[in-house]
């Protein structure tokens, strides 16, 4: 089969037509383009050539697309079109977003205030509730995988962006026994058990709140099979004890429940975990001395663990723009081209 190069100006199925590349991940190529009828910017999300020659990968991003496609949310990143470009390579077409994933976010600030982290991930708490109940999981919770979008009258919201991982319970898996699937930092204890359940993308986004919050994720290890060991044999460290605020109690406790390696014992739903925070956070703290916290200067940054362990992050681009708030407020100038 003969593949096309993508090329600027060129047009696909006679509705769009490609303007410049925004990204590309490990998956897919991303593409500004425009609705060639109503003159509208998209992205369109492309399977990379190599990637579309392995079925199970082009089924993985079929299903993504038709998620996303049916699944209305405010806080689920739309796909208002799918195709099959010339050469038998698929597509989604998307929004062009402008704002920042919250792993930017995490990059430029360290950390943000707990009122702060309920309203950036209620949304997504609901989002997922809405999933759940619908019979699907999500697998990789991640904040590179949560999207602050900021729409031109300045509002915020926060969009759950890619579903490459996404299964529908008691349906097909399109993941090879063995292979260690989602982002192991945010995998729940039981990934080697499990195909993924609710339970499991409630301990994920319980680490994504656990990390916004304290600016530190709970487990850091020099190599991937020291880091999945010690999630399947150690507790995570009490939240306030990697914190440089003082932590409520309680907050202790909500956190130690979202992270248990017992799936039993977590939240019924993460909307249950992020309204007990938001109930937690407007509770005086008193009697409680604010840590002391010393950085050993030994903590291996993610990007640090061993490369080549056999596991599948699909970490792709999305069809987006990343910066900063400010640079992509009404009347500043929007960049031209993805720089996450």
């Amino acid at each position: 089969r003969r593949v096309s190069n993508l090329r600027p100006g060129q047009r696909i199925n006679d509705r769009y037509v490609l303007r410049s590349p925004l990204g590309s991940g490990g998956m897919a190529d991303v593409w500004l383009a425009e609705h060639l009828d109503l003159g509208r910017e998209v992205a369109i999300k492309i399977i990379k050539p190599e990637v579309s020659l392995k079925p199970n990968s082009v089924r993985r991003f079929l299903s993504e697309a038709r998620i996303l496609a049916s699944k209305s949310h405010p806080n689920l990143v739309e796909v208002f079109d799918i195709g099959t470009l010339g050469d038998g390579r698929p597509y989604m077409v998307m929004p062009r977003l402008f704002g920042r994933t919250l792993e930017d976010l995490l990059q430029q600030v360290g950390s943000v205030p707990m009122p702060e982290v309920v309203r950036l991930l209620e949304g997504v708490a609901d989002a997922l509730d809405m999933l759940h109940g619908r019979g699907l999981v999500h697998r990789d919770i991640k904040p590179d995988n949560l999207f602050a979008s900021v729409a031109d009258d300045g509002d915020e919201r926060v969009l759950i962006i890619d579903f490459g991982l996404a299964r529908v319970l008691q349906g097909a898996s399109y993941t090879t026994a063995g292979v260690i699937v989602g982002t192991p930092y945010y995998l729940p204890p039981e990934f080697a058990s499990s195909k993924g359940t609710p339970a499991g993308d409630i301990y994920s986004f319980g680490v994504v709140a656990y990390e916004l919050f304290s600016g530190r994720l709970p487990f850091h290890r020099a190599s991937l099979m020291e880091l999945m060991r010690a999630k399947v044999h150690e507790d995570a460290p009490l939240i306030s004890t990697v914190c440089s605020e003082r932590v409520h109690p309680i907050v202790d406790e909500l956190f130690r429940r979202a992270l248990s390696r017992d799936p039993e014992e977590r939240p019924g739903s993460c909307n249950d975990f992020i309204r007990a925070l938001a109930t937690v956070g407007m509770t005086p703290v008193t009697g409680v001395t604010r840590p002391v916290i010393e950085d050993s200067g030994e903590v291996p940054l993610k990007r640090e663990v061993e490369e080549g362990s056999r596991h599948d992050t699909l970490d792709d681009q999305v069809p987006l723009e990343s910066g900063t708030r400010a640079s992509v407020l009404p009347g500043t100038t929007k960049p031209d081209s993805a720089t996450g």
